[in-house]
């Protein structure tokens, strides 16, 4: 056998493997767990057992077995396929999937769906979005959301609402960036902090901090806002970190008394 016919079988067995494993994998999703037996994709209850094969532990509602999100409530099924291979009674005394965190993972998902598949309600979806970013403290990915938010709805019933959260939230995101060393880009967050709320008396003050320490430290403003590009695709959750320490500041810059940044959360 030549190379060349040695390569091009190679090729062929793993296209092979490949597509065997995608079918392999499909199947799974059908298969009954409590008796094994294959369905249909469309299939709801086990053709043999009449066990529901994709459950939705939110509303109760029985799901065909291919469908990943659930068609009453839209929550994601994915995590709830696994969550009901645990008997409930075990599932209630851990309280798996109930954590702040686990609720608000799926609420986040949820919401996300809903922006491609409701677009008639897409102004409320984004709202609630961003307002679940905010309950997790994972402030650069709501800040993000609240200016594309004011973006697409500027004169939306709930903007001024949005105005002093996406300054609230900027303002938050700045603190860890002030503390990294990262002077220009916190004051670029507070400039646009304030540009949402100019009422913002933390935004200002903080402002006067991170220019000093843009001027000690020689930086120079950040050519090209990043509010909402920085965040599209939003890195792996940090924990957020206090508000900076002022003996950090420099000295022209005396700083003002602040409301300590949360403890806990994201950037």
């Amino acid at each position: 056998m030549t190379s060349k016919s040695l390569f091009r079988s190679i090729v062929l067995l793993t296209a092979f493997v490949l597509v065997l494993s995608s079918a392999y994998a499909m199947i799974g999703r059908n298969i009954c767990g409590k008796c094994n037996w294959i369905n249909k994709a469309e299939t709801i209850l086990c053709e043999n057992c009449q066990n529901p094969l994709n459950h939705c532990l939110k509303c109760g509602h029985d799901n065909m077995a291919k469908a990943d999100y659930c068609a009453n409530c839209s929550m994601p099924l994915a995590e709830m396929r696994v969550l009901a291979t645990i008997a409930p009674e075990v599932r209630t005394q851990l309280k798996l999937g109930e954590s702040p965190r686990a609720v608000a993972d799926l609420e986040i998902k949820r919401l996300e769906y809903l922006l491609q598949t409701d677009a008639e309600n897409a102004e409320k979806h984004l709202f609630n979005l961003a307002m679940t970013h905010k309950r997790i403290d994972f402030y650069s990915r709501e800040s993000a959301l609240w200016l594309d938010f004011l973006q697409k709805y500027p004169n939306s019933e709930k903007a001024a609402e949005a105005k002093v959260n996406g300054s609230d939230s900027l303002r938050k995101w700045s603190y860890l960036l002030y503390s990294q060393g990262s002077y220009a880009r916190a004051v670029e967050l507070l400039n646009e902090s304030l540009r949402l709320n100019p009422a913002n008396k933390e935004a200002q003050k903080w402002l006067k901090i991170a220019r000093g320490g843009m001027k000690k430290s020689g930086q120079t403003a950040v050519a090209k806002p990043q509010a909402v590009e920085a965040t599209e695709a939003a890195p792996q959750m940090e924990e957020a970190q206090p508000a900076p320490k002022t003996e950090a500041t420099p000295a022209v810059e005396a700083a003002p008394a602040t409301e300590a940044a949360p403890q806990t959360g994201n950037p």
